[in-house]
Parts: structure tokens; C-alpha cells; sequence
């Protein structure tokens, strides 16, 4: 076991060593706070968020993810204490509304899925929400889901540089 060990480690590169982080949602959960953008919410708390809108030119067919860190800013401290992960797939239709297919990811601050919903909207050009239809998930526990997140979560590590 200790020789498979040690040619693991041999052919990992120093520099992929380094960079690798004992908690990396912590990582993201951090580097959202510090360099994500920020609205502060009538309730005295502030979200902290990241952004991926692919293609960038939100007028045609797009996917938007949000990566969301929810917290008390006291004395300059930032204390979070919810994170959550919004996808968003717009398509326009034929009657020039999005059809938007949203997946809701409401974690804990370790990374772990506590909820998910999949809300199917049709929305106007204007923003005004034609129709909202909550849609069946196979839940937390579901193989399925867990992947599902797994991966999104994935695409979130690669976005957020090695942390100090």
C-alpha cells in the first residue's frame, strides 16, 4: 500500500499538490464572498453571488448558474450561514417568451444538498412571469439529483482559483 502511495504522489506535479484544497467548498464559499458580487437584502443580510451566463448575450438561448452565499456582514466580518446554486436554461419560444427549465440547490455551508426543486416559468420578454409550474425531483436522496449537483459543483471548482 505505502509503494502505491508514494507513485501516487510521485506523478502528481507540485504544483497540482499545492493547489490542492483540504475543503474547497469552503474555497468557494470564500472566494464568492470576497470577490463575487453583492445586494444587500432588506432583511439586513447580504448575498454574495457568482455568475456564468453562457453565451453572454442574454437576448438569445442561454444557460445561467448563480452560485449563492447568504450572510450576516457584522463589523466588516462577513458570517455566512446558507449557500445555494440556481441553473437557469432560457430558450425562447414561438410566441417570443423564455421558457426558462430552473434547478434550485439549497445547501448547507459544507457543500451538502439539504433541498431541490425544478420550476419550469414562462416568461415574458418584459420579465413578467406567465406561468411558474413547480416540477417533480426525485429528491435529495436521489442517485439521480446527487449527480446531477455533483457535477454542477464540479464546474464551480474550476471556476475558483487556488485559495491562500
Amino acid at each position: 500500500m505505502k509503494a502505491f502511495f508514494l507513485t501516487v504522489c510521485a506523478a502528481m506535479s507540485l504544483s497540482s499538490w499545492s493547489q490542492a484544497s483540504i475543503n474547497p467548498y469552503a474555497d468557494l464559499v470564500s472566494y464568492t464572498t470576497k470577490s463575487g458580487e453583492s445586494v444587500d437584502m432588506a432583511d439586513g443580510t447580504t448575498l454574495f453571488y457568482l455568475q456564468n451566463i453562457v453565451p453572454a448575450d442574454t437576448t438569445k438561448t442561454h444557460q445561467s448558474d448563480y452560485f449563492v452565499v447568504n450572510a450576516a456582514v457584522y463589523n466588516g466580518k462577513v458570517l455566512p450561514f446558507s449557500t445555494a446554486e440556481v441553473t437557469e436554461n432560457w430558450v425562447l419560444n414561438s410566441e417570443n417568451n423564455w421558457e426558462i427549465d430552473q434547478w434550485l440547490y439549497s445547501l448547507d455551508l459544507n457543500g451538502s444538498l439539504k433541498d431541490v426543486q425544478h420550476i419550469a416559468l414562462v416568461e415574458t420578454q418584459t420579465g413578467r412571469v406567465l406561468r411558474d409550474d413547480i416540477l417533480p425531483t426525485g429528491g435529495v436522496g436521489d442517485p439521480a439529483i446527487a449527480s446531477q449537483w455533483n457535477t454542477k459543483l464540479g464546474e464551480w471548482y474550476a471556476k475558483v482559483p487556488a485559495q491562500p
